[in-house]
């Protein structure tokens, strides 16, 4: 287990300072807008909190990890959607 140092928060404050920085619904939105931007942020705080550096180069790392970055980025944007 890692520990949290002052320039790395535990990740559950990360997320929550992500989805509490979400934008705003807009005031015609009907549907669950502040929800699925909300939750679009926590999954981008999860990939830049494991991939600091941005997207891994394939070279030189687990090949998972490229895909990882990928699947978490894929995610948020299905978030923002509502697809699903």
């Amino acid at each position: 287990m890692t520990t949290p140092t002052p320039d790395r928060p535990p990740l559950w404050r990360v997320m929550r300072q992500a989805y509490d920085q979400a934008p705003p619904a807009p005031l015609d939105a009907a549907d669950n807008w502040t929800d699925r931007h909300g939750y679009a942020a926590e999954i981008l705080a999860v990939r830049d909190y494991l991939f600091p550096g941005g997207r891994p180069d394939p070279v030189g790392v687990s090949p998972d990890c490229p895909a990882i970055w990928d699947e978490l980025t894929a995610e948020a944007e299905r978030a923002e959607r509502g697809d699903g």
